[in-house]
């Protein structure tokens, strides 16, 4: 018995043909039998043709894929040949239009769900190094105008009343008028810094405001997104770290499959490659956390105890991850207990800082040493 591209056949020992199912004369078909060859799956025709046969005590056979299909002795021999494909009318531009197609079924399956993931978190700490620049440029362009603004109200606030508003005179007035005052009197007065602007100035300025506010919406919305994505391609990981700092750990190990694989340790280094380089080049104080830094129980955490959290909460999700990328069950609740009770520990058992590790202002702990000039011997006359 053997399978070629255009059907599979049951030959006896003189060559002939006993029984043969052809496959249908499409790419699509094809292909997909091809694929299904490739993984070592049984086709359809192939069971359809073996009925009646199934008790041959002795066949031979050109793939050990086949050999479920019969309960006698089986023998392989891949240098079996078959009959031609041009016998049954069959042309090889048949076949090439069958593995164009399989090489496309291929190309989108390796196209998993964390890819998008991965182009998302790319694009969405693109968008947060753009808004900072052009945040920062509209500060300082609107803080010619009128630079105490920015220190009466937050970013949202800043763009909201100068997409809206514009000049400061129109400010003030929309808030004096407002039940709700963002904008204390003493910067409402006219003894403020700042010069006056044209409309044509206003217009630019406006138009960079509502660049920067575009980008904003736009990079909540992706973080939506990517949390939404996230948590339902890997739940434990997200219940312990957060969506976005797992979409982040994805992003960077490229991939779940990497990610799981990794230990603890670089988890807990993962996005702090510059400093722990650093370290190593010029023996700098080692990095003790990347990425994951910005979980609220690491960040909030005094920098005495950030170390210890950090191992932590590392070793925590490199436990996830793992449930996550071989299917296991929800365990996101239990590791997160877990976590909570060695964070309560750590606090209990390092409330002050060490010593040690307190900076001695105003003073050196030693005197520099100073390295005197060496005399030169005087020589006899």
């Amino acid at each position: 018995m053997l399978t070629l591209w255009f059907g599979t056949f049951l030959m006896n020992d003189d060559g002939s043909i006993e029984k043969s199912i052809l496959f249908p004369k499409n790419a699509k078909d094809i292909g997909t039998r091809l694929s299904a060859i490739a993984d070592n799956k049984i086709l359809d025709e192939e069971r359809e043709l073996i009925e009646g046969y199934n008790d041959i005590e002795h066949i031979t056979l050109t793939e050990e894929r086949l050999q479920g299909l019969f309960k006698g002795s089986t023998e392989i021999n891949q240098s079996l040949t078959g009959p031609q494909p041009d016998q049954f009318d069959y042309e090889y531009d048949l076949l090439h239009a069958a593995a164009l197609y399989r090489s496309k079924e291929q190309i989108v399956s390796e196209v998993s769900p964390e890819k998008h993931i991965i182009h998302a978190i790319n694009s969405i700490n693109e968008l947060t190094q753009t808004a900072n620049l052009l945040s920062e440029r509209l500060h300082e362009w609107y803080g010619l105008h009128w630079p105490e603004l920015s220190k009466q109200v937050n970013e949202r606030e800043y763009l909201k009343l100068i997409l809206e508003y514009g000049t400061r005179e129109d400010i003030v007035d929309a808030d004096s008028a407002s039940e709700s005052s963002v904008v204390s009197e003493e910067v409402q007065s006219e003894d403020v810094l700042g010069t006056k602007l044209s409309q044509e100035d206003i217009v630019a300025i406006q138009g960079l405001a509502r660049v920067l506010n575009d980008i904003n919406i736009e990079r909540e919305r992706l973080e939506r997104y990517v949390k939404s994505s996230v948590e339902d391609l890997t739940p434990n990981t997200s219940k312990i770290a957060g969506p976005l700092i797992t979409a982040k750990l994805i992003a960077l190990t490229n991939g779940i499959k990497r990610l799981s694989r990794v230990s603890a340790s670089t988890i807990q280094l993962l996005g702090a490659e510059k400093a722990l380089f650093r370290h190593l080049r010029d023996g700098s104080s080692p990095p003790k956390h990347g990425v994951i830094f910005q979980h609220p129980l690491l960040h909030a955490a005094p920098y005495w105890q950030r170390g210890k959290i950090a191992r932590a909460l590392a070793t925590k999700i490199s436990i996830a991850i793992k449930i996550d990328y071989y299917k296991g069950d929800f365990q996101g609740d239990r590791l997160e207990e877990v976590l909570q009770g060695r964070i309560n520990d750590i606090r209990a058992r390092y409330p002050k800082a060490p010593k040690s590790s307190r900076k001695v202002i105003g003073k050196s702990k030693s005197k520099p040493s100073v390295s005197k000039p060496k005399q030169r011997k005087k020589g006899r006359k």
